[in-house]
């Protein structure tokens, strides 16, 4: 990488202390997606140029011309300009606005290939990073997983890729904290049989069972069982927006990823499944396919469970693809009717059954074993949408 100069590194740093201003804020972006709108250099992210990974006259361009319009815009008032040298570049950047989180480098460690042993990752290679996350003070691991036909010398071939609640559960079960999908395996057989390869990113979560579910919960009337939830502080809007808004715009940057919608997947089971389908309502704009298994909508009391639903009016046109399933052995009982109530208030909206899917197993269990069977069935009905 070109070293930028200390002339370059002088103007950043006066350039982003003007910045400060709350207000300032949102002429800084309209100026930023006003030049990109006239630039067509910048690849994969069109938030490259803040990266200065390569130090073109453009970029200063870029920013000279942002400078500019936030220099007339507060001409009538001045800003007081405080610096704090200990602060970092990154760190500057993450409180001039939340959307420029994703260039907190320092904060995420460099993805390395997963090499413990033993491990029972069948196909394809696993890469691990630790990253700050705002729902835990401690870092997470985020896990991703590319097929053996993924080649980091080969920039022009984009994947799909499938996130994922319970990362640390997806390929390999001496990591698991409940149980093993196997999705390693299920994508190989997909791949085999002509799906798009595709790519899976998984956050890791908290051991404790409650600090899970406290995790992956809105607020609501909860049933008597899970009351307990309502003494914790719930924190499934900081978790799905910490994927689609901080995770998503570092792993389209650091890996072969189609960033595009339609390409974008969000899956879980039990309290990740609620958050998948959280998920897939909050950020509709960038998720293509939500993967909803055994999604935890019974931690809420039925009646203002169904109200809410019922007073929920989904436009198909601006949601992706969602598949339900739920087993019915066991605990597992008590996830089938909220699930199939939602499924089938979404094929009253208009949804057509080439957008939403509910499959149902009497059988199943509540377990990763028997949403492994389902998988392979659920990704096809996404991946063949994609050919």
């Amino acid at each position: 990488m070109k070293r930028q100069s200390k002339k370059h590194e002088n103007f950043q740093e006066s350039f982003l202390y003007t910045i400060k201003d709350n207000a300032l804020r949102y002429v800084f972006m309209s100026a930023v997606l006003l030049n990109l709108s006239l630039e067509n250099e910048f690849e994969n992210s069109p938030m490259n140029f803040l990266f200065f990974d390569n130090h073109s006259e453009t970029n200063e361009i870029v920013l000279i011309n942002t400078f500019m319009l936030s220099c007339f815009f507060f001409l009538q008032n001045p800003l007081q300009l405080k610096r704090d040298q200990s602060r970092s570049f990154t760190l500057v950047l993450k409180k001039i606005t939340g959307f420029c989180a994703v260039l907190e480098r320092d904060e995420m460690e460099e993805f390395k290939l997963y090499r413990k042993k033993p491990n029972a990752i069948s196909f394809g290679r696993l890469y691990t990073a630790k990253m700050d996350v705002p729902f835990d003070n401690k870092k997470r691991t985020i896990r991703v997983w590319v097929p053996d036909c993924y080649d980091e010398n080969d920039t022009a071939t984009r994947y799909p890729a499938l996130y994922m609640c319970d990362g640390q559960n997806m390929v390999d079960e001496y990591t698991t904290a409940y149980g093993e999908w196997n999705l390693d395996e299920v994508a190989e057989r997909l791949i085999f049989k002509g799906a798009r390869p595709f790519l899976l990113v998984g956050v890791d979560c908290p051991c404790g069972e409650m600090e899970r579910a406290s995790e992956m919960a809105v607020p609501g009337i909860f049933r008597s069982s899970m009351k307990d939830l309502a003494n914790y502080d719930l924190k499934g809007e900081v978790y799905v927006d910490f994927f689609f808004n901080t995770l998503k715009p570092r792993i389209d940057r650091m890996f072969h990823t189609d960033p595009r919608k339609e390409y974008t997947g969000f899956g879980g089971s039990s309290m990740g499944g609620l958050m998948s389908f959280y998920g897939f309502v909050r950020h509709r704009e960038k998720i293509g396919f939500c993967l909803c298994f055994s999604p935890g909508f019974c931690i809420y009391r039925k009646p203002e469970f169904q109200a809410a639903i019922k007073a929920w009016n989904p436009d198909p046109k601006e949601y992706g693809m969602i598949y339900f399933y739920s087993g019915g052995k066991g605990f597992e009982r008590i996830f089938p009717r909220p699930t199939e109530f939602v499924y089938k208030h979404l094929l009253s909206k208009g949804f057509s059954r080439d957008q939403t899917a509910f499959v149902y197993d009497s059988n199943a269990i509540h377990h990763e074993s028997a949403w492994n069977q389902y998988a392979y069935g659920a990704l096809k009905f996404w991946l063949d949408s994609l050919k």
